[in-house]
C-alpha cells in the first residue's frame, strides 16, 4: 500500500476526532460496557489517531494491536502515544510494546508491521473484540473488502471503521468547477493503492450491505469534516485535490488554477465520511 506522511495524518486528527458520529460511537460504547477489558485490533493504524479518537468509548483495560505496513508510521506512532499518555508504565526501547495510563484508561499496546494487502490472518490476535479501521476502506477494493468481511464473519466479532470518506462534499459559496473538480477527484481515488483497485466513496454502502449479507446488524452516522477555509487542513486539502486532478489530466490546468485559488479564499467545506459499526445479529 502506498503511505501517508506523519505530518499529514497528524494535521488530519483534530478534524477526524471532531467529526465522529455521536450515534455510532454511543452504540459502540453501549457494546461493551458490561466488560472490564477489551482487544481491539487496529488495520491501517497509521500514526495511532484512531485509538486516541476511540479509547474513551472502551471500557478501562484495553489491549490494541495496531497494524501497519509503513515502519516510519508505526515509529511515529509509538512517538505520539508516549506524548499523549499521562503515564507510561513500559516502553522498552526496541520494542513494539507499550503500556499506558490515560485517564481511568490502562492501554496496552502492540505495534506489528504487515502487509494486509495479503490478507490478515497473520495479524489477528487468538483473542479479539473489536476490529477497527479508520479512514481506510475508501482505499480497499471491492475484493478486498469480501475478504475482509468474510474474516470478520468467521470470527462473529464486532467491527467498527470510522471516517470512510463518501464523497459528500458540499461548498459553500459554490464554485462553478466545484462539481468537475469533485468527480475528476473521485476518479483519481480508484486507484489501485495496494489492494487492487480502490473502491473509493462507495465503500461504506458497499461494507454495510456486505456485513449485512454476512448477518450482521449495521449502524451508520455522519461524521463530516467542517472546515473553514482559515484552516490548515482546508488549505493542504483543496491543494492535494488539485494536484491529483492535475496529475489525471482530466481538467485543463487552467480551470484546476481558477478553482484552487478560489478554494484557498473564500467560505466553508463539508468533506462526507460515514462511520459504520456492526455487530452479529443473535439467532
Amino acid at each position: 500500500m502506498s503511505g501517508f506522511s506523519p505530518d499529514w495524518l497528524l494535521l488530519r486528527e483534530p478534524a477526524d476526532h471532531a467529526a465522529r458520529a455521536g450515534n455510532v460511537a454511543d452504540a459502540v460504547t453501549a457494546q461493551f460496557a458490561a466488560r472490564g477489558d477489551i482487544t481491539i485490533l487496529d488495520l491501517g493504524c497509521g500514526a495511532g489517531s484512531n485509538l486516541r479518537g476511540t479509547y474513551q468509548l472502551l471500557p478501562k483495560h484495553q489491549s490494541w494491536h495496531m497494524v501497519d505496513y509503513d515502519p516510519l508510521l508505526l515509529e511515529s506512532a509509538r512517538d505520539q502515544l508516549i506524548r499523549w499518555a499521562d503515564e507510561v508504565i513500559a516502553a522498552p526501547a526496541g520494542n513494539q510494546s507499550l503500556t499506558l495510563i490515560k485517564g481511568e484508561r490502562t492501554i496496552n499496546v502492540h505495534l506489528v508491521a504487515a502487509d494486509l494487502a495479503k490478507g490478515m490472518e497473520e495479524v489477528v490476535p487468538d483473542k479479539v473484540d473489536l476490529i477497527t479501521a479508520a479512514a481506510f476502506l475508501d482505499l480497499c477494493s471491492q475484493s478486498w473488502i469480501d475478504g475482509f468481511t468474510a474474516a470478520i464473519a468467521k470470527r462473529g466479532v464486532a467491527v467498527f471503521t470510522p471516517l470512510i470518506y463518501d464523497g459528500r462534499d458540499r461548498f459553500d459559496p459554490p464554485h462553478p468547477d466545484d462539481y468537475d473538480m469533485l468527480a475528476a477527484f473521485h476518479k483519481d481515488m480508484l486507484r489501485d493503492k495496494g489492494f487492487g483497485p480502490a473502491i473509493g466513496p462507495k465503500a461504506a454502502e458497499v461494507f454495510g450491505n456486505a456485513l449485512q449479507k454476512a448477518g450482521y446488524r449495521v449502524l451508520l452516522g455522519d461524521s463530516p469534516w467542517e472546515l473553514d477555509v482559515s484552516d490548515t487542513l482546508a488549505i493542504a486539502l483543496a491543494q492535494g485535490f488539485a494536484e491529483a486532478v492535475t496529475a489525471g489530466s482530466e481538467i485543463d490546468n487552467d480551470v484546476v488554477e481558477r478553482w484552487l485559488d478560489y478554494r484557498l479564499e473564500h467560505g466553508t467545506w463539508k468533506v462526507g465520511h460515514t462511520d459504520v459499526f456492526a455487530v452479529r445479529r443473535r439467532g
